[in-house]
């Protein structure tokens, strides 16, 4: 069953889809919106405050990703310290 949202406030929704601009965690699904959003197993097109799971990002502030492949890194590379300053793995 998908079950997709369109509203503006405080909503968490699993194994579905959601459209709005606030305060929300989705499980299984995909993002489209703006504001405060954590996504498990799902993909995120926003702008803020954003946590990701086993999923995909494209947004461009405030990021935390566990698991995401998407730089090309291989798994050791991955869990490798990341030098901020050159920008490379150590």
């Amino acid at each position: 069953m998908e079950i997709s949202v369109d509203l503006n406030s405080n909503i968490e929704v699993e194994y579905g889809s959601v459209n709005l601009n606030s305060n929300i965690e989705v499980e299984y699904g995909s993002g489209d919106l703006n504001s405060n959003i954590e996504v498990e197993y799902g993909s995120v097109d926003l702008n803020s405050n954003i946590e990701a799971e086993y999923g995909s990002v494209d947004i461009n502030s405030n990021i935390e990703v566990e698991y995401d492949n998407s730089d090309g890194l291989s798994d050791e590379e991955y869990n490798e310290p990341l030098d901020l300053y050159e920008g490379k793995y150590l």
